[in-house]
């Protein structure tokens, strides 16, 4: 591990792009390092930005950052180690850094990520013990988050039948969250699994963390799988996240009687793929996954949406007449030029976890497009 590489990715908003950007100014990670204010506001870092490293820079002991971790029984590596999952790699924002209890060297071709409500139904917990069975049976890694619920559901049934699964956590690694799945955790580990963070140790579990945790359920899995989830809830944003990975999102329906089932049924109605049966997923993820090993999967619905509309000179009005009102007020903040879904945010007064939700809606009706990195444009027609 470079520790010039482990600094900067210590560093708040600082990611894999900024990273490169960083070698290809100043020549090396080490230079960048060694340089003064003056020549990190050459390169384009705020003054927030510069203050941190300058602050870090102070008490940076690479040696006693390792010493740290290995006390605490937590590995890491960096997305340029062989270690790192190629999976993860092929994500727009993937993670500098991954921090790691147990065995992360699984066969990861076959992942599936499994997602759904905290405060599940009976069904919704028959479903997900169900599915997840046969994903086991069937050699399909269970990829989720250690949440209360459907999550811990998907990581129990593959202990009781001593197969491994990945827990994607919202903390740093000597947190444990929640409290109650202690044991859990450890049996993951336990049982050839892994418990996995992009945080830091001290990392506390912050609700922003969690959604950036969602992107790396989605970025370690072949396909997601919702079971049950609010329409509110941090299960859409896993969705979001997915369709921006270019990876297909699975639910099965439930109760329109069901707040649990609000959200799942909802992408249905919009666009999600519909199943009642666990094999429909594996006929459909791999054969889609196959491909994308071969590099084909990141960025090939942008690309084909940039070279089937690169001619496109007139716009035709939109049709809005389908949308709600907080629908059409996120599209209305959307223009046919990129803007980030930090902008988004400023500008709405809607929660995040209700922005997402209305940007999957809006992508899979066709009338925006996810550039990658959240940035969002509108599509254009003829």
């Amino acid at each position: 591990m470079n520790k010039y590489l482990f600094f900067f990715s210590s560093i708040n908003k600082i990611g894999i792009k900024t990273i490169l950007k960083l070698i290809d100014f100043f020549g090396s990670l080490e230079n960048a390092f060694d340089s003064s204010m003056a020549d990190l506001k050459e390169f384009g870092f705020s003054n927030s930005i510069i203050e941190d490293i300058f602050n870090k820079k102070k008490n940076f002991n690479f040696d006693n950052e390792c010493l740290k971790y290995k006390k605490l029984n937590i590995d890491f590596c960096s997305y340029f180690e062989d270690s790192y999952p190629a999976i993860l790699k092929k994500i727009p924002d993937p993670p500098i850094i991954i921090f790691y209890k147990g065995n992360l060297s699984n066969n990861l071709d076959k992942t599936i990520g499994v997602v759904g409500a905290r405060n599940c139904s009976d069904y919704g917990v028959s479903v997900a013990r169900d599915f997840c069975e046969y994903f086991i049976n069937n050699d399909i890694i269970p990829v989720s988050g250690g949440a209360i619920g459907i999550d811990s559901i998907s990581h129990e049934v593959a202990i009781s039948k001593n197969y491994p699964t990945i827990s994607v956590m919202g903390t740093g690694l000597d947190i444990v969250y929640p409290a109650r799945n202690k044991k859990l955790f450890q049996d993951i580990i336990d049982n050839n699994g892994a418990i996995v963070s992009e945080f830091p140790i001290g990392a506390n579990g912050l609700p922003q963390n969690f959604i950036m945790r969602n992107r790396i359920i989605a970025g370690l899995s072949a396909g997601v799988f919702i079971v049950e989830a609010g329409i509110k809830s941090g299960t859409m944003t896993t969705a979001e996240f997915a369709i921006d990975q270019n990876k297909n999102v699975f639910v099965v329906p439930g109760s329109i009687y069901s707040s649990f089932s609000e959200g799942t049924n909802y992408l249905i109605k919009n666009g999600a793929i519909f199943i009642t049966n666990p094999r429909e997923i594996e006929d459909m993820v791999w054969p889609t996954f196959t491909k994308a090993t071969a590099g084909e999967s990141v960025g090939v619905r942008r690309a084909l949406y940039l070279q089937n509309n690169n001619e496109i000179k007139i716009k035709k009005p939109v049709d809005v007449s389908w949308m709600n009102e907080d629908e059409k007020n996120i599209f209305d903040l959307i223009s046919y030029k990129s803007i980030n879904i930090e902008n988004i945010v400023l500008k709405s007064n809607l929660s995040i976890q209700k922005i997402n939700s209305i940007l999957i809606i809006l992508e899979i009706k066709g009338v925006i497009i996810n550039l990658g990195g959240m940035n969002y444009k509108r599509i254009e027609k003829n």
